[in-house]
């Protein structure tokens, strides 16, 4: 079961890697469990140590499709610094909270999900 869930969201990674133009997606291998996965919009981020947040057009999260996926979430970590109440920055672990988790959803339609979240089009 884990290896065809594997293979449907890697035909639906690289379906969303095709049509958007906001997000673009890394992985390795003919059966990947691990994708980074970058999004070309606008959000808030802060730096340590700056004084108030900025806006930036470039925020990476890196997906772990651990041995319990697709029956718990994958493991998520965002990578590049980030100002929004769902998501930690690297220096505090990079934990994105997601909310709901259903073994049937895609990859791909997670990834929108945390498109529409980090442009405040969606709230959890």
């Amino acid at each position: 079961m884990r290896e065809q869930k594997l293979l449907t969201d890697l035909h639906s990674m690289i379906e969303l890697n095709k049509k958007s133009a906001l997000i673009s997606v890394q992985y390795q291998g003919a059966l990947p469990d691990e994708y980074t996965v970058t999004y070309h919009c606008r959000s808030m981020t802060w730096i340590e140590g700056n004084k108030a947040p900025f806006i930036s057009s470039r925020h990476q999260v890196e997906i772990c499709l651990h041995k319990d996926y697709p029956r718990l979430p994958p493991a998520l970590k965002w990578l590049t610094n980030i100002f929004h109440p769902n998501i930690l920055p690297p220096y505090k672990n990079g934990i994105v909270c997601v909310s709901c988790w259903s073994p049937t959803e895609l990859l791909d339609k997670l990834c929108i999900r945390i498109g529409e979240m980090l442009q405040y089009k969606i709230t959890i």
